[in-house]
Formats: structure tokens, sequence, C-alpha cells
């Protein structure tokens, strides 16, 4: 949510003149709001604030290692409950903690590759999608043993 409302902030910003010369005249609890910048961006970081209120307070950053953390593990969960649902291990056998630990770090491992394959390959670089963020550490997730295992061929060729 907090990427979001970043998102939808700068979105804002980037509208801010034009905003700006559209008068209104509205009162929200108690405040006035002379034109639509104020009340848009008053009314996005109000919505956040009273549904998360911790969300406002931490930065952008933290948000997204929070996102990719949680998309980490809720990859390698379905790839827990997959392996419950279509294969016949016993449910002791299974990884039960080690795979959902290793998921938050594939979550940890790709936010980090996000934010260097694109400084490494592209000169001005505009950060991370934090929707694109959260899918590909969902399926990194799911795939963490296949991820990994790619990971390090490409690390092997790399340094070779």
């Amino acid at each position: 949510m907090r990427a979001k409302m970043d998102e939808t902030l700068k979105d804002l910003d980037s509208r801010k003149e034009t905003l700006i010369q559209e008068k209104v005249r509205v009162s929200y609890d108690g405040i006035e709001f002379e034109n639509s910048y104020e009340l848009l961006s008053f009314l996005e970081v109000n919505n956040i604030e009273y549904l998360f209120p911790w969300a406002i307070k931490i930065s952008s950053f933290v948000s997204l290692i929070i996102t990719a953390f949680s998309f980490g593990l809720i990859g390698s969960i379905i790839a827990l409950l997959k392996d419950i649902a279509f294969t016949e291990i016993p449910l002791e056998n299974l990884r039960i903690w080690s795979l959902p630990v290793l998921g938050i770090l594939t979550g940890l491992v790709v936010m980090g590759l996000s934010y260097l394959l694109p400084t490494i390959l592209i000169k001005n670089s505009t950060g991370l999608q934090p929707i694109t963020l959260m899918f590909i550490c969902l399926f990194a997730g799911i795939h963490t043993e296949n991820f990994f295992n790619k990971i390090s061929e490409y690390f092997k060729k790399l340094f070779e």
C-alpha cells in the first residue's frame, strides 16, 4: 500500500500545476481545501493512514523490503501446498520450515537483482515498480529451488 501511495503522490506532483488551478471549496473533517491538488494529496495519505497507520511511518525502501519478503513467503507457501496436494511425500518429509524461510530470502534476492540489473544495463533507471516486484517475488518464491539453481548457473558463467 505504501508503494502505491508513493506512486499516486508522484503522479499528483507531476500534475501539480494543473490541479492547483482547479479551485474547489471543500471541507473534510474541519479542514478546508481550496484546490484539487491539496484535496487529492490529503485523501491519498489519509486513506492509507486510516487502514494502515504504520505504513506512513516507514520509508518506501522498507515497504519494498516488506513486500519482497511477504510475496517470497507467500510463493514458498504455495509451493509447499502444491507439494502436499500433488505429491505423495509424507508430511514429515516436507520442508515445512526451510522452504518458507528460503522463500523470504528469495524475495530479498529478487529485490536486490531488481535494483542491480537495471543500473548495470540502463544508464537512467527509474526505480522499482512495486506491483512488478510483488509478482516476480511471488513466482520466484513458488519456484525457489529452480530460482537459486538458475542464479547459481549464471554466477558460475559470470565468474569463469
